[in-house]
């Protein structure tokens, strides 16, 4: 064989290996993305809702599908206990910061005009601690910093367990779908304009970024900076829920016609990128959340609880 020859096979061989190792290195990469998930709770007579980490992810609370209980259970597995009852409190519930409690709002049939209030339970015995006062209906809870906040409706400013308002927020008018921004000084830094139709938002555990969601013109979800309205589009997403250090969210990327399995992504904002974390026909995601540092994901899949470990 002539020279030039051998030395072309011998240059074929050596990109072939540097090949295959490119492609170990991206199925390792993908691997190593996250693990199969981990049934955390089957479903039984009960179908579960909503599941969400404790701040140092030691322990899990969720709902169950009725949304009028409230049910706590260890991340490492074991029984779960049921925490408190009531019409609809499962609605949306938080881990009180500092405190082995859950936050949770409860209407109450005491009094003649039932009105609702913020609640407070411990994770181990029913010892309901009333947060707020007979204010009517309240929306909440939501947590900024180390403080619980509740408002009286989206399109008015939150309110702290002592009733002090904090002007610098996102607000909502849900019927119309407009969605802004003010800051300390009340000025709005951010207002929405048609066609875009908002019908969602979660503000960062920092208080600095909004996941916000709008149905119009298409379904989608954007990021925006709440202290200069910078807007950055993730694209077509629902159901987005932030990791506690505020670094990453975690949200569903809905099944089409092309594709049958709905995809859980994450985001992590130090990258600017999604990450597809689960795509399998064998599930059907909802309610994705994650644990403080963006190392764990939790969602409900057809009533069951399941856990991801991510990688960093």
């Amino acid at each position: 064989m002539p020279k030039s020859d051998r030395k072309f096979l011998k240059h074929i061989v050596f990109y072939k290996y540097i090949l295959l190792f490119v492609i170990a290195l991206v199925s390792c990469a993908s691997q190593a993305l996250s693990s199969p998930p981990r049934l955390i709770l089957a479903a039984d007579s009960n179908s579960w809702n909503s599941s969400i980490y404790s701040p140092n992810s030691k322990k899990i609370a969720f709902t169950n599908a009725a949304l009028d209980e409230l049910w706590i259970i260890a991340t490492a597995g074991g029984k779960p206990r049921k925490m408190a009852a009531g019409d609809l409190i499962g609605r949306r519930f938080i881990f009180e910061p500092g405190l082995e409690r859950i936050v949770y709002r409860q209407k109450s049939l005491a009094l003649p005009t039932q009105p609702v209030r913020l609640v407070s339970t411990s994770f181990y015995i029913y010892d309901p601690v009333l947060r707020t006062g007979n204010d009517g209906n309240i929306l909440g809870p939501y947590q900024i910093g180390d403080k619980v906040y509740y408002r009286t409706s989206l399109a008015e400013p939150l309110l702290d367990y002592g009733a002090t308002p904090q002007v610098a927020a996102p607000y909502l008018d849900l019927p119309r779908g407009r969605l802004w921004i003010k800051n300390s000084q009340g000025e709005e830094i951010f207002t929405s304009t048609p066609p875009s139709h908002f019908v969602g938002m979660e503000i960062s555990p920092d208080g600095k970024m909004l996941a916000a969601v709008q149905d119009k013109p298409v379904l989608s979800v954007s990021l925006i900076n709440m202290s200069d309205g910078k807007v950055t589009n993730i694209g077509h997403a629902e159901w987005p829920s932030w990791s506690g250090d505020s670094q990453n969210f975690i949200y569903l990327f809905p099944a089409s016609k092309e594709r049958k399995a709905a995809e859980i992504r994450l985001y992590r904002l130090s990258m600017g990128i999604s990450e597809t974390v689960l795509s399998s026909t064998d599930y059907e995601p909802e309610t994705p959340s994650l644990n403080y540092d963006g190392t764990r994901a939790l969602f409900v899949s057809k009533g069951a609880i399941y856990e991801l470990i991510l990688a960093r």
